[in-house]
C-alpha cells in the first residue's frame, strides 16, 4: 500500500541561534518523516544565495541567516515547512 504524509515540520540541526561554529561544520535540515521524501531548499538571507539538498556546508568567516524549506508538495496543497537560524562561522585556521 502506498501512503502519503505531508511535511509539517522542518528542523535545522547542527547549529543554534547566535552560535559561532567551525567553518567546516555541515548543518542539515530534517523533516517529520514525510512521504514521499521531502526536497530541501536553503536560502542564506545575508547574501541571497540558494542551494538544495539535505546538508548545507559552511564556509569560513561568514555570517548566516539560513532558512531551510522542506517540501513534498505531492498534491499541490501546500505540503511544506520552514525553519530559520542565524549564526556566524569562524575564520578557518590552517
Amino acid at each position: 500500500m502506498v501512503y502519503a504524509v505531508c511535511v509539517e515540520h522542518a528542523t535545522i540541526t547542527g547549529v543554534t541561534n547566535g552560535a559561532t561554529v567551525d567553518a567546516d561544520t555541515t548543518v542539515s535540515c530534517d523533516d517529520d518523516n514525510a512521504r514521499p521524501f521531502a526536497s530541501y531548499r536553503w536560502t542564506n538571507h545575508v547574501d541571497g544565495s540558494h542551494s538544495t539538498g539535505v546538508w548545507f556546508k559552511l564556509t569560513a568567516h561568514a555570517q548566516y541567516k539560513l532558512t531551510c524549506n522542506a517540501s513534498n508538495n505531492f498534491d499541490r496543497s501546500g505540503c511544506y515547512a520552514t525553519d530559520y537560524v542565524e549564526f556566524n562561522s569562524k575564520l578557518q585556521m590552517h
